[in-house]
């Protein structure tokens, strides 16, 4: 009951706002003051044009208007305004009034739905969040890996198109292997290889999607690949990093050690993936029962700078750890932007995903780390440190290796 009065009330002190117009109709006469007005306005609109703020249609257009007014107050001065007749104003008075009312109360039955009790009401509204927010959650999820189909689909029939161009098999194999599609990732590479022969980059990113179609192994033809690599670029990371790899699977320990250590020391200083790599020589080291203490304190990187190289990714102990390093944000810039962050986003989240699943991996860990280090992300970054440190408190040496990797990211805990 209360709420009908302060609804009438309202209603009421709505209707005579409307209504009083009709009641103290006026005339509009415009005086010379206003004459004067619409004259500085022409004159502004010329002083506009002139100082380039407006172009020539713009200040027609404006000239009109003013024009249009000074004919109207022109007219004003010339006729008296009209009053309105007592009967006419009823007639209004009672129509707008009418509409007024009824309006209102028909959208307060539409919106406020008046046949449901209060308190029903407000369960109702305490309710209606959930129910919006459960759809969009779910395609929250699924747009990240929606996006990235629909970017490899327009990769794929620009291809079709043209498929000579083999910037775009290498952005279509870099795709493919970030969504895990390693057969096609190799197929893509190799037509990229087919058209640039002499492009070692190519080829080491061929010989890498090889290793990792293989379940991480270097094959002979991955072998051959990473050769070839060499005899064009003797100083090829990748290449030499995957060599090392296949003296390991061959038994050949010291010498992988001997290989890794000679690129470690040639490594330029703010090359991302040393840290890695020296972790894998003690690894591998400490394994064979090796002491290389010496050797490493020996073997610092060199001041250079860092090419585009970035072997952070490489043979991480699995495609499970992959996530997008400098180099894959370099190549996503290559894609249109509304295709940027979704590639990047999905590798990041395909990445954290496997982590949950699979929350004893190490090397994970630190690549989530650097992802999130990459994507200028530091508090997420310092959360994965905080939650992989929780994760490996039974494993103090593990624990230390992520602590140390995270330190020379500039990730630091509290």
């Amino acid at each position: 009951m209360t709420l009908w009065l302060i609804l009438t009330l309202l209603l009421g002190a709505a209707a005579l706002i409307v209504l009083a117009p009709f009641f103290f109709g006026r005339g509009v006469n415009a005086t010379p003051t206003s004459l004067d007005v619409y004259k500085d306005q022409l004159a502004e609109v010329e002083r506009d044009k002139a100082q380039g703020q407006i172009d020539e249609a713009e200040a027609a257009s404006a000239r009109l208007e003013i024009e249009r007014r000074i004919l109207a107050a022109g007219r004003s001065d010339a006729a008296p305004a009209q009053t309105v007749s007592a009967n006419w104003q009823y007639r209004m008075a009672t129509g707008v009034a009418s509409i007024v009312v009824l309006g209102s109360v028909g959208l307060y039955a539409a919106l406020g739905r008046p046949d449901l009790p209060s308190a029903q009401s407000r369960a109702q509204v305490a309710s209606a969040p959930s129910s919006v927010q459960a759809p969009q959650v779910a395609q929250a999820a699924d747009a990240s890996q929606g996006d990235v189909d629909g970017l490899v689909k327009r990769l794929e029939k620009r291809l079709a198109d043209n498929p000579n161009d083999p910037e775009s098999w290498r952005v279509l194999g870099w795709s493919y292997y970030n969504m895990s599609r390693y057969k096609d990732a190799v197929a893509a590479y190799r037509r990229a290889v087919d058209l640039q022969k002499d492009n070692p980059a190519l080829k080491a990113l061929l010989g890498e999607a090889m290793v990792v179609e293989a379940n991480n192994t270097v094959t002979d033809a991955a072998l051959a690949t990473f050769e070839e690599v060499l005899a064009i670029s003797p100083n090829d990371e990748r290449a030499r990093f995957f060599k090392g790899v296949a003296k390991v699977q061959k038994g050949d320990t010291r010498g992988a050690i001997d290989e890794w250590l000679a690129l470690y020391k040639a490594a330029p200083a703010d090359a991302e993936w040393t840290s890695d790599l020296r972790s894998r020589i003690e690894e591998t080291a400490q394994q064979a029962g090796i002491n290389i203490t010496a050797q490493l304190a020996e073997a610092r990187p060199s001041s250079g700078t860092a090419k585009a190289t970035d072997l952070a990714s490489a043979h991480s102990g699995g495609a499970a750890t992959t996530g997008p390093t400098a180099t894959d944000v370099e190549n996503a810039k290559q894609l249109k932007p509304e295709d940027q962050q979704a590639m990047v986003a999905s590798m990041v989240d395909r990445l954290a995903g496997r982590l949950e699943s699979s929350p004893k991996d190490a090397d994970g860990w630190i690549m989530l780390m650097r992802s999130r280090v990459v994507m200028k992300d530091a508090g997420k970054a310092l959360a994965a440190l905080e939650k992989a440190k929780t994760i490996f408190a039974d494993e103090p040496e593990t624990q230390k290796r992520i602590i140390q990797a995270a330190e020379a990211m500039g990730v630091v805990a509290n």
